[in-house]
């Protein structure tokens, strides 16, 4: 029993390190050529702004329009939640 879990242990160790994918070597043009100035982080920070400053005009905006509709018309969609659990 123990030298039959041994040889098991041994073959799936070969067959793991068989099947270790071998480091690609990068391409030229990344190796001898420098980086620009990094533009794709510029572009990460430039969306996540634009994302934060769209959601934080968007959300109270929402907030002040859900609120007057509410006001306006709250009996009304009241009845309407009403009927719809019924």
């Amino acid at each position: 029993m123990n030298a039959d879990f041994e040889r098991r242990i041994a073959r799936l160790q070969a067959k793991a390190e068989a099947e270790i994918p071998q480091p690609v070597a990068a391409s030229r043009r990344q190796s001898d050529m420098p980086r620009e100035s990094s533009e794709a982080p510029k572009r990460n920070l430039l969306k996540a702004v634009a994302l934060g400053a769209f959601l934080i005009i968007l959300i109270p905006t929402l907030a002040i329009l859900g609120t007057i509709f509410f006001s306006e018309n709250g009996d009304t969609l009241l009845q309407i939640i009403a009927h719809l659990a019924s």
